[in-house]
């Protein structure tokens, strides 16, 4: 419940800033109409922002996961990621085990496949996301975020894909390689003319 109120206080208000300082446009936001918890949020991840405006655009509460250890080594640092529903990341099988436990708990999930942030381009994704996954039968959403990524310019644009349940005849490799063609073919759509159903928040 604290938390609940410090990030209506705190966190909302400051993407709200963000968004009047760079625009922030959002295309398909109608994927979130009837989509009910637990889901999982996959999105590339350029820039420490993402979390913050992908927060903005969704309106359901979601635990990131995750950060790497240093984050979390001194005190203002881990009330910043307790704030934002940040998850430590250390290795595979724990990071595995947590996602788990928090689907099982019936709360969504935001994960970067990249399982780091990548300035310059859409990096390599690892198994990690493919595999919270298939241990999980909920809807997975994938997402592009536009104008984080070095060299993007205009305004922060979020393309949400339609959520969908992956089949569970992949192994992780073959999933991870349909999670990144999804997000690549949103990444490829912002160049197209469909900016009129995208909605400004």
């Amino acid at each position: 419940m604290i938390r609940k109120l410090l990030r209506f206080l705190i966190v909302h208000p400051y993407a709200r800033w963000l968004s009047f300082r760079k625009q922030l446009l959002v295309h398909h936001p109608e994927v979130w109409e009837e989509l009910s918890s637990p889901f999982i949020l996959l999105a590339n991840h350029a820039a420490f922002l993402d979390s913050i405006y992908l927060i903005r655009a969704v309106p359901q509460s979601f635990t990131i996961c995750g950060a790497r250890p240093k984050y979390f080594a001194r005190w203002y640092w881990r009330v910043l990621m307790w704030l934002l529903q940040i998850i430590k990341v250390e290795h595979r099988k724990t990071y595995v085990e947590d996602c788990q436990r928090l689907l099982q708990e019936n709360k969504p999930l935001l994960i970067y496949p990249e399982m780091k942030r990548n300035k310059e381009a859409m990096g390599p994704f690892k198994t990690w996301a493919a595999e919270v996954a298939l241990a999980n039968h909920v809807p997975v959403i994938p997402a592009y975020i536009y104008g984080t990524t070095q060299g993007q310019e205009g305004p922060i644009q979020i393309v949400f894909g339609q959520p969908y349940l992956p089949d569970a005849s992949l192994d992780p490799e073959s999933l991870t390689q349909d999670f990144r063609s999804k997000i690549q073919s949103l990444a490829d759509s912002i160049h197209k003319p469909h900016s009129k159903g995208a909605s400004s928040v």
